[in-house]
């Protein structure tokens, strides 16, 4: 077997809406046996559905991914040393990086054969503001954020957050590092440099503002990039009705005036910033 992973797109991102009532039908050729048992585990609630169509997901991601020569049920997962979780196919030596974020009832995981991931996805809430959560930002991007107009304000600091959260998760750490050590700038959206963990200039985030059905949400990524490419990333939807092993669709690409646009049926996700490698570096 060729185990080599050849793929013109190096990060794909899925994306999927959670039922409220889960037919687990639909994903038993997808899961494993290790899965089944732990969703007999959950009561039955939200929580034993996000399981099951998260990690449904994730191995349809990865097996698209091989090219489909590894089945969804065959993968199998490892944690690193730092505790972020990686996917293996046993008997063969692909390995692919995932990561995984979900909220309000969507669930996104981006996946790549070569590239370590953050992402993160949050639902824009118009109510928010700086105070509520002081404690993660630091001082310069609580004023800049004070700076914005009210409208504004609530929204760029979901985006920020998310930055933050999608970083945090590339590096594995979790909140061991305290999140308003990292600086984020604001426009364009950016790490600006982070006080406890000095990195090159290898680091590549996107943020997209997801507009899903008439819910809006912020989806950050974060990567470290090998070489002066920025790596490329396609968006799927994950939907396990359709037929066969055919369980997603590309969102189609769209290009307006330089500005961005995917689209799948109901679905638009609008690029909101595509930011360079960010240059790291003390204040």
């Amino acid at each position: 077997m060729n185990n080599t992973i050849k793929k013109e797109v190096d990060i794909d991102i899925w994306i999927t809406h959670i039922p409220h009532l889960l037919d687990i039908s639909r994903y038993q050729n997808i899961l494993d046996s290790k899965d089944y048992k732990r969703y007999l585990a959950f009561p039955i609630s939200s929580a034993s559905s996000q399981f099951v169509v998260s990690r449904a997901m994730v191995r349809t991601a990865l097996s698209s991914l091989s090219g489909q020569k590894i089945k969804p049920d065959q993968w199998r997962f490892e944690y690193l040393s730092n505790g972020k979780p990686k996917a293996v196919a046993p008997g063969t030596e692909f390995h692919a990086h995932f990561n995984l974020s979900h909220a309000h009832f969507i669930a996104t995981v981006a996946v790549s054969a070569n590239y370590e991931l953050g992402i993160d996805i949050e639902p824009l809430n118009p109510h928010i503001q700086p105070a509520d959560i002081r404690a993660v930002l630091s001082e310069s991007e609580f004023l800049d954020l004070l700076q914005l107009a009210p409208g504004e304000r609530s929204r760029e600091l979901i985006k920020l957050w998310t930055l933050k959260e999608a970083y945090l998760k590339l590096l594995g750490t979790g909140m061991i590092i305290d999140p308003a050590r990292i600086e984020v700038g604001i426009k364009p959206l950016r790490i600006l440099y982070d006080r406890s963990y000095p990195v090159g200039d290898d680091l590549f985030t996107r943020n997209w503002v997801l507009d899903l059905n008439g819910k809006t949400f912020s989806l950050s990524l974060a990567t470290w990039i090998t070489d002066e490419r920025n790596p490329s990333i396609t968006f799927h939807l994950f939907d396990p009705r359709l037929d066969h092993q055919k369980y997603s669709q590309q969102f189609t690409y769209i290009s307006k005036q330089k500005k961005e646009e995917w689209i799948w049926n109901d679905y638009i996700i609008y690029s909101s910033d595509a930011a360079a490698p960010t240059k790291h570096g003390q204040p």
